[in-house]
């Protein structure tokens, strides 16, 4: 979300801001598998 949001001010375009930030959250969840369980438990 980090990113997005420096992107998204950066350049006011959500399009090219969401894409970065679909791409390491994705990045993120493969390399720290347990977490996305985690959340996925917390949303039940």
């Amino acid at each position: 979300m980090e990113i997005a949001n420096k992107v998204l001010k950066s350049t006011g375009n959500e399009g090219k801001a969401i894409a970065p930030g679909i791409k390491h959250a994705r990045q993120y969840f493969e390399e720290h598998p347990e977490e996305k369980e985690d959340e996925l438990e917390d949303e039940t």
